[in-house]
């Protein structure tokens, strides 16, 4: 009986190869790695993410550790669009 070859289903993966799966933009990724939300790991100038990271993000992610409030979007009194009875033209 022959045995089926050994993936290591832990290796890493390239971090643009995962924002492309995940449907991620890079820069999410890039921010992500900045506030210390994911850890990659540098190989020849390449960016990698493990599974195990990827795991430990998701359960993060699930037990709320990155929730918050929605914010209400800022409005500045100028780009609230008036009409001046006074310029309103008539046909």
């Amino acid at each position: 009986m022959t045995s089926k070859p050994h993936i290591d289903t832990g290796a890493p993966v390239a971090l643009a190869a995962f924002t492309a799966q995940a449907g991620l933009n890079p820069v999410t990724a890039w921010r992500w790695r900045k506030k210390g939300w994911i850890t990659t790991i540098n190989i020849a100038g390449r960016q990698y993410i493990t599974r195990e990271e990827v795991e430990r993000f998701n359960a993060r992610a699930a037990a709320g550790e990155f929730a918050r409030d929605a914010a209400m979007p800022r409005r500045s009194p100028t780009s609230v669009i008036t009409l001046n009875p006074d310029t309103r033209h008539s046909s």
